[in-house]
């Protein structure tokens, strides 16, 4: 999740809602608790509820989980799906609760007339109106399907249509974006251990102002967030020393320290304010009675003059 706050700045947003489960390190959020006691894909449809539910968010809303990624500045997010809903896969090891809710969510679709359903299941953001999500939600309740794919269920209902796209999960160790690619979502062990993981933790390596601190334990100032003042192009390298363009937009904000390391153009009054400095403390003045040349102290003007003249031969 972390890191896919990070992944925020490349996408103009207002507020950012976590439902359910929200880590310590979080802040500068907006948090709705839904109790997380059921399996996975159970909670996240119990989540998608609460949020359609609440007066407070948005209608319409981006619909994300906490491991897709946003790697390219965009200002909306576009429609997609995957093609028609697949059947069950040809596996000695039999079906996973997701393969088996992708059947049954086609099933269930083409009872209620959609005979070729398309998959709405990326891995990417989807913008969500409520009404409408609620509503096949309801429908489907009594058909208690274990992995819901609720994504597919709306996006068929609602008729989204869109554009043919392959899906972003990065699922084997070797799996990772590509140059020019605008979304990217991981598993755990591809997270952990996989070249996708990687590649995501180097790219966005400064803290959001989302966060309370950093992995290593550093503040996060909110403050330390400028604005870009021409769109500017940056190179990252990644773990395995591949290259990616990433752009950075006229008036996007970033950090402090990613303006710096990437000699981004940001504007002048935006600029991090620098510390002051405390002023040099005049040296005091010199005492009228004490001699310059051997700190001698006397007791009157008088007294100073015969002690210079006859010591130091002056006045």
């Amino acid at each position: 999740m972390r890191w896919s706050l990070r992944s925020l700045r490349n996408l103009n947003h207002r507020r950012v809602w976590i439902v359910g489960h929200r880590p310590d390190w979080v802040h500068k959020v907006h948090h709705l608790f839904v109790r997380q006691d059921e399996s996975k894909y159970r909670n996240s449809t119990k989540n998608v509820i609460a949020a359609c539910q609440h007066p407070d968010i948005s209608d319409p809303f981006l619909l994300f989980n906490d491991d897709f990624f946003v790697l390219q500045p965009i200002e909306e997010v576009p429609i997609l799906h995957n093609g028609p809903v697949g059947g069950a896969p040809r596996s000695s090891f039999g079906m996973s609760t997701y393969q088996q809710g992708r059947i049954d969510t086609r099933r269930l679709l083409q009872q209620w007339g959609y005979q070729r359903p398309l998959s709405y299941e990326l891995h990417i953001p989807l913008e969500i109106h409520k009404e409408p999500m609620l509503d096949v939600l309801a429908r489907a309740e009594k058909a208690n399907i274990a992995c819901l794919h609720k994504r597919t269920l709306y996006g068929n209902v609602a008729g989204l249509g869109g554009e043919y796209a392959d899906d972003v999960k990065a699922l084997r160790p070797a799996d990772t974006f590509r140059p020019g690619d605008l979304f990217v979502s991981t598993n755990p062990a591809t997270w952990q251990h996989g070249r996708a993981g990687e590649d995501l933790r180097r790219l966005f390596p400064d803290p959001s102002p989302y966060e309370v601190d950093d992995p290593e334990g550093a503040t996060m100032d909110p403050h330390d967030v400028v604005v870009v003042a021409q769109r500017t192009k940056a190179t990252v390298r990644l773990a395995d020393g591949r290259t990616i363009q990433r752009i950075y937009s006229k008036g996007q904000k970033v950090t402090v320290a990613e303006a710096e390391r990437f000699n981004i153009s940001v504007h002048p009054d935006k600029k991090k304010p620098q510390p002051k400095t405390p002023a040099e403390e005049p040296a005091p003045p010199a005492d009228p009675l004490t001699c310059p040349d051997c700190g001698f102290v006397a007791k009157t003007e008088n007294g100073l003059q015969s002690h210079r003249r006859s010591k130091h031969g002056g006045d």
